[in-house]
């Protein structure tokens, strides 16, 4: 199991397509779906391989893992 940052003071935060950051207990559960469809290379943005310090593979397994925690 990968182990991410989410209690600790690195928060980890998504930077949109406008450039804002969202922290990522902020953003909602549709756009999470998107930026997966996206980084799985289905959507309608491409994200690059490497993006923001982290793989399109390890921000799908730390999106994936927020879904999980928020549906209980």
């Amino acid at each position: 199991m990968n182990t991410f940052k989410f209690l600790s003071k690195n928060e980890i935060v998504w930077r949109t397509s406008l450039g804002d950051y969202i922290p990522l207990e902020e953003i909602h559960i549709e756009h999470i779906k998107n930026i997966m469809r996206c980084l799985a290379g289905l959507g309608s943005m491409e994200i690059p391989e490497n993006y923001q310090g982290r793989c399109r593979a390890e921000w799908y397994d730390i999106f994936l893992t927020e879904l999980k925690r928020r549906r209980g």
